[in-house]
């Protein structure tokens, strides 16, 4: 029988949360997220928000679309996609904002859970079924650096602004957008709301407390924190950080989240 319980290791970075391991059930619910998902075992059984349902081995939901998942699996890759991003712009089906009915699912081939048995290989995977257009081929210009290292610095302000990290690199603020968006692979807004939850749940993960978490990572409160990870992922932080194994993804570039470790929720 498909195990119904989530265990394995979940990893964010900007316009990305990837979880690899036991995939379990999950309620009806809905996402700003573009949703992949890959079985190497039996395959998963979905339903949409008409109670239709539908068995996979690979598939791509599309974002805003309820959908639940009935049965998991004992070894999956499930991917949320920022759709602003690169890779969302770029993955099959992935640009079916609004399409409801479980049929209309862009379907991807099952794959090898070796093949995702690192936060390298994930990425590696998606990259290969989102096609060589999901990774901006432009170099890191050294103000967008500059300036992605202020967001991480200043990921705890709340008022985090284009125009601010412009002036403080040099460059005006409709330059620096279009520098981020070409180089970091998704607007400015979107990246930082992604460091941000990044930096939540890597403070949640070490034992920090929702309300802490939220403030350490720019959030109003927790119930602010929480709305906004359902709203983009489906799921509220405390599961994520209680039920899995948090990996904080290697420093691939200075765009990314910073070194490599490991975080035992």
């Amino acid at each position: 029988m498909a195990a119904q319980r989530w265990v394995g290791w979940v990893s964010v970075r900007p316009g990305r949360l990837t979880y690899a391991g036991a995939l379990g059930s999950a309620a009806e619910h809905a996402h700003h997220a573009v949703q992949l998902m890959v079985t190497a075992g039996a395959p998963i059984l979905l339903a949409d928000g008409d109670g239709v349902e539908r068995e996979f081995r690979g598939v791509v939901v599309p974002p805003n679309v309820p959908h639940a998942i009935l049965r998991g699996s004992t070894d999956a890759l499930l991917v949320l996609i920022d759709p602003f991003s690169a890779t969302g712009r770029s993955l099959p089906g992935g640009d079916g904002d609004g399409v409801r009915s479980v049929s209309s699912w862009r379907t991807v081939p099952g794959g090898d859970g070796g093949r995702w048995s690192s936060v390298e290989a994930a990425e590696e995977f998606v990259e290969s079924v989102a096609g060589s257009g999901a990774v901006p081929e432009e170099p890191e210009h050294p103000a967008v650096l500059e300036a992605a290292a202020l967001v991480r610095e200043r990921i705890d302000d709340g008022q985090l602004r284009l125009g601010d990290l412009a002036a403080a690199v040099g460059l005006s603020e409709s330059r620096l957008g279009h520098l981020f968006s070409a180089q970091a692979g998704l607007p400015f807004r979107r990246y930082v709301l992604w460091q941000r939850l990044q930096r939540a749940l890597a403070l949640l993960a070490g034992g920090a407390s929702l309300t802490d978490a939220a403030h350490g990572s720019g959030f109003a409160d927790a119930a602010h924190l929480t709305r906004t990870f359902v709203r983009m992922i489906g799921a509220p932080p405390s599961r994520l950080a209680k039920d899995v194994r948090w990996v904080e993804q290697p420093n691939r570039s200075s765009l990314g989240p910073g070194s490599a470790r490991t975080l035992e929720a």
